[in-house]
């Protein structure tokens, strides 16, 4: 597996997470949702799946891969920090349930999201997010993984890409013949996994190198497409991002911005990127924590009777400070973690007398 980083896609990934941050921050306080926030945060994560799609197909390679060493790597990314979250609001519901509008401390519901199995909410049967909500962009996440890892005997990237994309358009298909929200299969047969499609297709057009030798009047053309596609998203009602058109339309605007920064990755490389790329780095710590500062500042800022100017200016502060605690929780978490996935990889491969890369 590749180790390479690719610039442009950590700051995306940083621009990604923002966007989701900075929705909710406005959201919190209010009684009824702006749809511009609504469709900012949930493009944000959209951004977010096609990332990971072409990360995942780029660092699974040209050829075939060592499922262990890419399963362990997975895991040891996405599960721990995921599993303290969700404990952490298992205990919250449980000692303060007040805290929460839906959300209540339930023992099977905590089993099902620690496993990263879909379950309708105990409150709600047509809600099959986990205990932890933020969470159910992850089962999406770790479907993907599986499926990828099951196809880890290919011989190159392109018949990998193909026979994924058969997979996921199969269920795709099959969306439209089940009842929405309705049962397991249901929540994985959707339109959700098509972004990870496109950013597998992605990995695979920079792999040939089509965005290398793309010049700064293709990188112009992809960031105008970009952004008329972006605007035509937010014209759309947040509803209808549920629907093919509007998803369609969502996942081709996130499409767009993520080919856009491939275009400029050797700028990127190069270029001033105002602290992005750390924030990339974090990018997964500040989805997961985000919420936990945000619903301390605002009970704070009403408390002190923020308004107007005041809450504009305490929001912007909420960003800045979720930004620091998920570098901290990077630091401190997430790369503790890595390395020990890193290190039970290369002891198994001495244990076995693998060469293979990492």
């Amino acid at each position: 597996m590749m180790k390479t980083q690719v610039v442009s896609i950590q700051v995306l990934r940083g621009i990604a997470a923002l966007l989701v941050v900075i929705a909710h921050v406005i959201e919190h306080p209010l009684k009824q949702d702006p749809v511009a926030a609504l469709i900012t945060g949930r493009f944000g994560v959209e951004i977010f799946f096609v990332i990971s799609g072409f990360i995942i197909a780029f660092v699974a390679g040209a050829g075939s891969f060592e499922p262990r060493s890419f399963v362990i790597r997975r895991f040891m990314r996405v599960a721990p920090i995921y599993w303290l979250c969700t404990l952490l609001v298992f205990a919250l519901a449980f000692v303060a349930p007040a805290l929460f509008k839906t959300t209540v401390a339930d023992v099977g519901h905590l089993l099902k999201s620690l496993a990263f199995i879909p379950s309708a909410d105990p409150t709600n049967p047509t809600d099959w997010r986990p205990l932890f909500k933020l969470g159910w962009t992850l089962n999406y996440e770790i479907f993907f993984y599986l499926v990828m890892a099951l196809l880890f005997w290919c011989d190159s990237s392109r018949q990998r890409a193909i026979l994924l994309t058969a997979i996921m358009s199969a269920l795709m298909v099959a969306s439209f013949f089940v009842t929405p929200r309705g049962s397991l299969f249901a929540f994985y047969a959707n339109l959700n996994l098509l972004p990870f499609v496109c950013g597998v297709w992605l990995a695979e057009l920079r792999g040939a190198g089509h965005f290398e030798r793309g010049g700064p009047k293709t990188a112009m053309l992809a960031t105008a497409i970009a952004v008329v596609l972006t605007l035509v998203l937010y014209q759309q009602e947040f509803r209808s991002l549920t629907q093919p058109v509007g998803h369609v339309i969502m996942t081709a605007a996130a499409v767009a911005i993520v080919a856009a920064g491939l275009l400029y990755e050797r700028y990127a490389r190069d270029g001033h990127l105002f602290g992005l790329r750390t924030v990339g780095d974090a990018s997964y710590s500040l989805y997961l924590t985000h919420m936990f500062v945000i619903g301390a500042a605002w009970a704070v800022m009403q408390k002190l009777g923020f308004h107007g100017v005041a809450a504009v200016i305490g929001g912007a502060v909420t960003v800045l400070v979720c930004v620091i605690v998920a570098i901290l929780s990077f630091r401190v978490v997430e790369e503790p973690f890595n390395r020990l996935g890193r290190r039970l990889i290369s002891n198994g491969k001495r244990k076995s007398g693998v060469t293979a890369p990492a």
